[in-house]
Parts: C-alpha cells; sequence; structure tokens
C-alpha cells in the first residue's frame, strides 16, 4: 500500500526476511501488490492502465531534476557544495542500506530487527530528495525505536536529544522563529540529526558484536 502511495515505501518490502517462514511472507505482498496494481480495471480499461502507469514512470525518471529537500543530497550541498547527480546519491544509499542484510546470522535477533527497522524508517525520510518536514514523522520513529533499543550511552542520549529538538521542536513555536529560518532551514538541520542515527545504525548492524543491546 505505501509503495503505490509513495514509491519510497518499497523498502519496507525488505522485511519479510525476517519472518521465520519468509518465502511465505514475500509470496503474500507480492500477490497483495499485484491485486492492488490491477484494481483500476474496475474503472478503467487496460489500455488506459497501462498509459497511466508508463506515465508514472516517466515522471519518476525526471523528478530528481526538481529539488532536493530535507534529505542527504540537500545536506551535502548545503555543507559541501557537493552537487552530485541525485541517482548517484540514492544508489550508496540502497547499498548502505542493503549490506545489513548479508549478516544472516543475526536474522533471529529481535535487538538487530529492531535496529533494522529503525534504518528503513529513517532511510524512506533522509534520501527521498523530495523530504519535506511532515515527513519527518517516519524518520523519528525510527529514531525512537533506535534509542529505546541503544545502551543509552551519553553520547547516545546527547544525539536523540538532538533530534528531538530539530526534529520535533524546531517546526513548533517553542522554538525561535529566527534561528528557525537563519539556521535551521538554511542548513538543513532538521534531516542532519537523522543522518547522523542513520550512520551509527548502520554500523552497529554491520559490527560483529550487535546481539548485545535490547528493547527497554
Amino acid at each position: 500500500m505505501s509503495a503505490y502511495i509513495k514509491i519510497f515505501g518499497v523498502p519496507l518490502f525488505i522485511i519479510f526476511l525476517f519472518y521465520k517462514n519468509y518465502f511465505k511472507s514475500f509470496s503474500a505482498e507480492l500477490i497483495s501488490a499485484i491485486i492492488i496494481g490491477i484494481l483500476p480495471l474496475f474503472f478503467i480499461d487496460l489500455n488506459q492502465l497501462i498509459f497511466f502507469y508508463k506515465s508514472w514512470f516517466h515522471l519518476l525518471s525526471w523528478d530528481f531534476n526538481d529539488s532536493i529537500g530535507l534529505s542527504v543530497q540537500g545536506w551535502l550541498q548545503t555543507w559541501f557544495q557537493f552537487t552530485s547527480a541525485s541517482v548517484f546519491i540514492l544508489l550508496v544509499g540502497i547499498i548502505s542500506l542493503l549490506l545489513p542484510i548479508f549478516q544472516f546470522n543475526k536474522w533471529s535477533n529481535t535487538s538487530f530487527k529492531i535496529n533494522y527497522l529503525a534504518t528503513i524508517l529513517i532511510w524512506l525520510v533522509i534520501f527521498n530528495h523530495k523530504a519535506e518536514s511532515p515527513t519527518f514523522v517516519i524518520a523519528f520513529t525510527g529514531v525512537l525505536l533506535w534509542y529505546f533499543n541503544s545502551q543509552k550511552r551519553n553520547w547516545e542520549t546527547i544525539l536523540f536529544l538532538s533530534a528531538f529538538l530539530f526534529v520535533s521542536l524546531s517546526p513548533t513555536d517553542l522554538f525561535p522563529r529566527y534561528l528557525l529560518n537563519e539556521w535551521v532551514k538554511p542548513y538543513v538541520l532538521k534531516a542532519v540529526p537523522c543522518i547522523a542515527i542513520y550512520a551509527v545504525l548502520i554500523f552497529e548492524l554491520l559490527r560483529k558484536n550487535n546481539t548485545n543491546t535490547q528493547l527497554n
């Protein structure tokens, strides 16, 4: 459902790997996707449906040239004047998201699965070059999962509080307008804590000892 609403929901399909009978889960997801994809045939004919899907993919292929939003691309461009193609940045993001999957011995570990879900939720926003402020409710859900599943060391708490400040509080009236307009928006500070936590999550998921944290 999420993939049909917004294409960046596709990575959620990865979650099927963490079910015991993951082939059955994948089959259910695939069948559901096909059913939803052909539902419009109740209202339009096949040729029209094919035309709409072709138009959709055409729009997606040109979508990268429009804006950068509150994203990794926006952060790189604002802070480092890094203007490489969005496709390259997205490819790096996809590779980083897929790497933890190859930790096959950790698939049954609850802490690993929670952290990987957190990683996906943050990824959905920070690697979306059109990410807008309201969509960060998705990323912050991932931040919460990560923090409550962490050991809550001092640096982790500081990182979490910075995310709470810039992601949750900065759009509200509790946050000074001057700081919002002069610092948070121009320097994409809303995305920066999420990017940092994403990097921490990838590191934790890939390191050998990642089975000692638990959800508190």
